[in-house]
């Protein structure tokens, strides 16, 4: 009798064994399909992004779908804003995707964060681009490096251009000491939001009519006194010209011009912007006309010239202030100009970095443009187009309630 309670108790036991190995197998497959059933559930979000470019405005901040049935199991579809749970009011701001799996008693979470897909305008990847003709006078030229001159319609050449020149057509083509492209694909220019955006971003000042042996900065407005801590000033000169000169700009200036209105940058001015991530200069309006003349480069931004101290307390100029009159400044524009007005060159002006114009551009000098890739590798606030949404490396994560 004890042989044979032994040999029950051990097939009790054996059966027992046998019951819990399925029960593991059973929950650790049901496990495997609950996952399964979580990536699906991204997925079919990812889905729902790539197909319909509005879909911020059709997706609600919470759940996209609850408990659909999916195999022998069911998900759950959330997205979030992280930043102000609303995903329709900003197409800059990330979004969280996170689905439940279930399968059986198993359920499995799973969470992505995505972010905007930032492409930069391939205009930035030119030295100039103009919506409109570009125009190079009898005997002068345009002097691009590292890009080309680029436009989206003629370039009028009846001078030289020393470097490459991309449009659809040439009016003239002159002497081109570059690659000369016919035909090229129209550049899109920056979204119309985007001027309107930095605008609401600057501190106001009256239109002084001329500024001049000063220096604009973050921490220096001699013009108004009211400062911007990201160097993000405006002027309306919607009712009378501005004419900038001898002087120092360390910020983003924007400039309205009105009807006919002209904005000349003129003799020596050293322009830089204080945001890497921000233009240097900005011109509103479309019908003014912005005038470039900044001269010779030989003698630069002269302190002593001017008895002015271009790097006085509150404007550092790479990193240092002083009390002196005795430094000299490079006569230039550096950073992105955006312009809705036609531009002209005169009086062999150089600018490092990139110029977009709206409209049409005219050289009537010599004019050297040293394009700075920096730009379109990493592009200013809101001059980029936005292709999808994107996953950063590792950002799939699971959750545990």
């Amino acid at each position: 009798m004890g042989t044979a309670v032994l040999v029950s108790l051990l097939t009790v036991t054996g059966l027992s064994v046998a019951r819990l190995k399925n029960r593991a197998f059973r929950s650790a497959n049901e496990a495997y399909e609950a996952r399964r059933y979580a990536q699906a559930g991204l997925q079919m979000g990812l889905l729902k992004i790539k197909q319909d470019s509005n879909w911020r405005t059709l997706v609600p901040n919470g759940d996209w779908a609850v408990n659909r049935e999916i195999g022998a199991g069911t998900v759950t579809l959330s997205g979030a804003d992280p930043v102000d749970n609303n995903i329709a009011n900003s197409q800059l701001n990330p979004l969280v995707l996170t689905a439940s799996g279930q399968k059986g008693s198993a359920t499995q979470k799973l969470k992505i964060t995505l972010v905007p897909n930032m492409v930069p305008l391939a205009a930035l990847n030119t030295a100039l681009h103009a919506a409109g003709t570009v125009t190079i006078d009898n005997g002068d030229s345009a002097d691009p490096d590292n890009g080309p001159i680029s436009t989206n319609g003629q370039i009028d050449n009846n001078g030289a251009i020393y470097g490459d020149a991309h449009c659809q057509s040439f009016l003239n083509a002159g002497s081109v000491y570059g690659q000369r492209v016919t035909g090229a694909p129209a550049k899109p220019m920056p979204d119309s939001t985007v001027i309107p955006a930095y605008i609401a971003m600057a501190t106001a000042i009256g239109n002084p009519g001329v500024i001049e042996h000063l220096t604009l900065a973050p921490g220096r407005n001699p013009i108004s006194g009211s400062l911007n801590s990201d160097g993000v000033y405006y002027i309306n000169a919607s009712s009378g010209d501005l004419t900038i000169r001898n002087c120092r700009i360390n910020g983003t200036l924007i400039v309205r011009l009105g009807i006919g209105r002209k904005l000349k940058i003129d003799n020596a001015v050293l322009m830089h912007n204080y945001r890497p991530d921000f233009p240097v200069l900005i011109v509103d309006g479309d019908q003014g006309l912005v005038e470039i003349s900044l001269g010779s480069t030989l003698f630069g931004l002269s302190e002593l010239l001017n008895f002015t101290n271009f790097n006085p307390s509150g404007a550092p100029y790479n990193g240092y202030t002083d009390g002196l009159t005795d430094d000299f400044y490079p006569n230039e524009i550096q950073g992105l100009v955006h312009s809705r007005s036609p531009i002209t060159f005169k009086d062999s002006p150089r600018i490092k970095g990139v110029v977009l114009c709206e409209s049409s551009v005219s050289f009537e000098s010599s004019c050297s443009l040293i394009q700075n890739s920096a730009i379109y590798r990493n592009p200013p606030y809101l001059y980029w187009t936005i292709d999808g949404m994107k996953a950063l490396p590792g950002e799939i994560r699971q959750l545990v309630d």
